[in-house]
């Protein structure tokens, strides 16, 4: 039963990332990879520091580490392009899941 049970969510997972998740290519050291990214986040200005001040949140796309073969991912060097846009790369942090969320800007 619990394997029936890990195979129904295995087959939900998918079916969630291929309907939700945005092609794009992630470029690391010269290389690129067609990848998936799970979870996409638009930047925002409606942030408030403890200042009063607004801050920019910068964009964020959250990938499988998988996807690119888990290459390390060098900051301020490796880019992805997602959406018709190329954004550099400016964090890349693992979540010990096998998903890479990487910090971007430009674009």
């Amino acid at each position: 039963m619990a394997d029936v049970y890990r195979g129904l969510v295995g087959a939900a997972h998918r079916a969630v990332r291929a309907v939700l998740g945005a092609d794009a290519t992630v470029t690391v050291d010269g290389t690129a990879y067609a990848v998936r990214v799970v979870r996409w986040e638009p930047p925002r200005t409606a942030a408030i520091g403890p200042d009063g001040e607004a801050i920019d949140s910068r964009p964020a796309a959250t990938l499988l580490h998988a996807d690119i073969d888990d290459s390390p991912v060098t900051p301020h060097s490796d880019t992805i392009a997602v959406g018709g846009r190329t954004y550099a790369i400016e964090d890349a942090k693992a979540d010990g899941l096998g998903r890479l969320r990487l910090t971007l800007s430009g674009g």
